[in-house]
């Protein structure tokens, strides 16, 4: 069954796939710059979670959760 996400169910997906990421990878520029596997762990993760959960609005098309 197809329908559109709720607001919060949208922010908190936002949240875990970009916007924590970001702040983590800025933290670990910040204190340990020589710490590159963090870095492109957390940019793996980020690319993976916007594939997987989609956090954004497809248009369209409609997202199907289980």
């Amino acid at each position: 069954m197809a329908f559109q996400r709720s607001t919060i169910k949208t922010l908190v997906y936002l949240f875990i796939s970009v916007i924590l990421p970001v702040a983590l990878i800025l933290i670990n520029h910040v204190f340990w710059i020589d710490n590159v596997v963090l870095t492109a762990f957390l940019m793996v993760w980020m690319g993976f979670a916007l594939l997987v959960i989609q956090p954004y609005p497809i248009g369209e098309h409609k997202t199907i959760e289980p």
